[in-house]
């Protein structure tokens, strides 16, 4: 605990493997009870962006599933605890490709139009 009485551990899952990320929210709940707010940043560097020429539909679907599966996968794990509760708060962030195109974020543009997409709905 720190000094303003504010307690805070980490819980690791690979955001792209369901069960992992099940589990680790599972391990949250266990730890601490209720979620009240889920903070998701999708972009942890390990998925690499691309331009939009060297755009694959691999190199999409990766980031695509980093960031939007992962963003629904997380949001699940907590929506319907908070729906019951009445009560508790999802923070997305994402990058700025998502209002304002640029081709150097081919791949990354697509999903956090996306994960844009799916917040704002």
């Amino acid at each position: 605990m720190d000094r303003i009485g504010i307690e805070a551990q980490g819980f690791a899952a690979d955001i792209t493997d369901k069960i992992q990320l099940t589990r680790a929210f599972q391990d949250i709940k266990s730890t601490f009870g209720t979620i009240d707010v889920m903070e998701f940043s999708p972009h942890s560097g390990s998925v690499p962006t691309t331009s939009v020429l060297d755009t694959t539909d691999e190199s999409a679907l990766r980031i695509f599933n980093n960031v939007v599966i992962g963003a629904i996968n997380s949001a699940r794990q907590v929506i319907p605890d908070m729906t019951e509760r009445g009560e508790g708060a999802l923070l997305f962030t994402s990058d700025l490709s998502a209002m304002s195109p640029s081709p150097m974020f081919g791949n990354s543009g697509i999903a956090m139009s996306g994960l844009r997409n799916y917040m704002i709905n």
